[in-house]
């Protein structure tokens, strides 16, 4: 009983410290690529630090975390609005009470994973 309360604290425990590292690489100022302007630095900073703490939403985020996609506004924008579309359907097919409600949901998701993969394909 001990050991395994003590594994799942240990396992949050690592789950912190690897968000922290990647916080410290990816959302100081020098791993942020954008520093054209206010906008576009604070825009980075914040889709950065979610992505971070949504690591689980996409397959590709720890890749799109070094993409080129940052130097671009309407990408950085368009790629934001399809991973909240995700965050929302994963929450969606939590509750899906049916096959074919969950089979709907699955081809929303696969079309907007496709779409982050065009993202992290930018050069």
């Amino acid at each position: 009983m001990w050991e395994k309360l003590i594994s799942e604290v240990w396992e949050i425990i690592l789950a912190k410290h690897k968000k922290d590292k990647l916080m410290e690489k990816y959302v100081i100022f020098e791993g942020i690529q954008n520093k054209g302007n206010k906008l576009d630095f604070y825009l980075e900073m914040m889709i950065k630090t979610y992505l971070i703490s949504n690591l689980s939403l996409w397959s590709g985020v720890r890749a799109m975390l070094d993409s080129r996609v940052w130097y671009n506004r309407f990408n950085m924008l368009a790629f934001y609005s399809a991973l909240k579309q995700v965050a929302q359907l994963k929450k969606e097919q939590k509750s899906a009470r049916s096959v074919a409600e969950n089979a709907r949901i699955n081809g929303a998701l696969k079309q907007l994973y496709a779409q982050c993969t065009k993202y992290l394909d930018i050069v």
